[in-house]
């Protein structure tokens, strides 16, 4: 049953958004898109990271992006369809930071 569901996950020439895509699950999302075929445009807030990013996956789209800056998500998201194509998904997987407060 495994092996159905797998082949029937096709995401071949899908146009696909992840933001917070400089973190760790951020970057295996990028890297499991990419392996399927997508078409991946990563964001975050670290150029180092996107430019690694864009190093090992040459292809893929990168755009510095605050998620944070919430007057700019609707803006972001018209600018990104319209480099891409067009738009199929969007992970908004923003960083998470846990802090204690005493």
């Amino acid at each position: 049953m495994l092996i159905i569901i797998k082949k029937m996950i096709n995401f071949q020439n899908k146009k696909i958004v992840i933001t917070g895509a400089t973190g760790g699950f951020g970057g295996a999302l990028v890297e499991k898109f990419k392996t399927k075929g997508g078409t991946v445009m990563a964001t975050g807030t670290k150029n180092e990271k996107l430019e690694a990013i864009k190093k090992k996956h040459s292809s893929c789209k990168i755009k510095k992006f605050d998620i944070a800056e919430h007057s700019r998500i609707e803006n972001f998201i018209e600018d990104a369809s319209l480099e891409l194509g067009g738009l199929d998904i969007l992970i908004n997987k923003p960083v998470l930071m846990l802090t204690t407060y005493h």
